[in-house]
């Protein structure tokens, strides 16, 4: 494959402007093999070649682009890699979003069906499976989720597990609780709000009692942003081992699944639709591993969906989640919840394209193609690559801004 001569970067570079190129072609535009390029190569490529390029079309900006960026907010060196929308995944988008209305109480409570077959042969529990290898965007898949969970209501909180801190029970589990109980807090501001709080805590505390305090040892904020102090939180040494490993682990199981039943119920009846994302999978414990077959297993919570991500290559057949996914899918055959798996790949040249003309505020064209070629062939559509190779351009001031259409 040819790799594009400097001229088909010019239109990207600089104040966006095509510039004519009358130089002769440099010494990299040849033919260059994937397998014999390193990392020294592409830097290489990348710096002499870019950096003729922008010598000969830098233009400074009018007085006026000075201003109108001034009062827009926007620097002039960066570039918005935060504001990015997520490309190349419009397919696992409609598919994951599509579970999500399966939980929302609209779609559950609308019309019964006219059989009753029809009505057992629908679940309404999700689990969603997103796996792949590390950087191919399942955490940003995921997230896309946040704003249309937020608009029906409901509350999306995710979890993230830790390869030195396997031995932490519930660590995943216990994050997503308490951006939970946070984000009741900062919603906890209208008497509307006050209201579904007030009712929830009240559910619980009926629901549980004193076995409430089982939640604190995992999940400590519950007593500051939920219960108010109403119940003392278990912090003590002693008190902490018991929800780990040791004699009585089974009775200790019990009374945990108990109270996690008993608060995603109360959750769901209140702040439905509820979505726990948990990231990393692969290095969940055997606790949360067991707590997440409960959950997913209760009959009486129909609002929940639980998306777990995992890396596939870090996962063997006979591994721990490799086990637990096989239990979960003998629960789809019974009816009690509906799995949807989503593997994701590299994005091709046309999502990578996409990438680029968000990035810079323009249109797609034959130069932003060209560049997007480029991007693949360097990262094999691995979104965090692309992103990476992306900052290395604007960090050398390859890339600017399209300050003329302010998308």
């Amino acid at each position: 494959m040819e790799v594009p001569s400097s001229k088909s970067l010019l239109p990207l570079v600089g104040d966006g402007n095509a510039v004519e190129d009358d130089g002769p072609p440099t010494k990299f535009d040849k033919d260059r093999h994937d397998d014999d390029d390193d990392d020294d190569t592409a830097e290489t490529w990348t710096h002499e070649s870019l950096d003729e390029s922008h010598r000969r079309s830098k233009r400074p900006f009018s007085s006026r682009s000075l201003q109108v960026v001034k009062r827009s907010g926007v620097t002039i060196d960066r570039l918005r890699f935060q504001e990015l929308q997520i490309h190349g995944r419009a397919a696992e988008q409609e598919k994951i979003l599509s579970c999500l209305k399966k939980i929302s109480k609209e779609d559950s409570e609308g019309e019964r069906p006219k059989s009753k077959s029809k009505s057992k042969a629908k679940p309404i529990k999700q689990l969603v499976l997103i796996s792949g290898v590390s950087g191919t965007g399942k955490t940003t898949l995921t997230m896309t989720l946040q704003k249309p969970v937020v608009r029906m209501g409901g509350i999306f909180a995710m979890g993230k597990y830790d390869l030195h801190q396997r031995s932490e029970p519930y660590l995943g589990i216990s994050i997503a609780c308490e951006q939970i109980f946070m984000q009741m807090r900062v919603s906890d501001s209208t008497s509307e709000s006050k209201k579904k709080l007030d009712a929830f805590r009240n559910d619980l505390l009926e629901d549980l009692g004193d076995g409430i305090e089982v939640l604190t040892t995992v999940v400590p904020s519950i007593v500051e942003y939920v219960l108010k102090g109403l119940v003392r939180e278990c912090s003590s040494e002693s008190d902490s081992e018991e929800f780990g490993y040791g004699p009585g682990r089974h009775e200790t199981k019990a009374k945990m699944h108990f109270a996690f039943r008993k608060l995603f119920r109360a959750l769901s009846k209140h702040f439905s639709p509820i979505v726990v994302a948990l990231d990393d999978l692969q290095w969940a414990d055997v606790a949360s591993l067991e707590l997440l077959e409960d959950l997913l297993s209760d009959r009486k919570n129909r609002h929940l969906m639980v998306v777990g991500l995992y890396r596939s290559d870090e996962v063997l057949s006979d591994s721990l989640l490799s086990k637990t996914l096989a239990i979960l899918k003998k629960q789809t055959a019974k009816g009690l919840l509906e799995m949807t798996e989503i593997s994701t790949g590299n994005i091709d040249v046309e999502g990578v394209n996409g990438i680029i003309t968000d990035l810079l505020s323009v249109d797609s064209s034959p130069a932003t193609m060209e560049l997007a070629t480029v991007c693949h062939r360097r990262t094999r559509g691995n979104v965090f690559f692309v992103l990476s190779f992306l900052r290395m351009l604007d960090d050398k001031g390859f890339l600017a801004f399209n300050f003329g259409a302010m998308k």
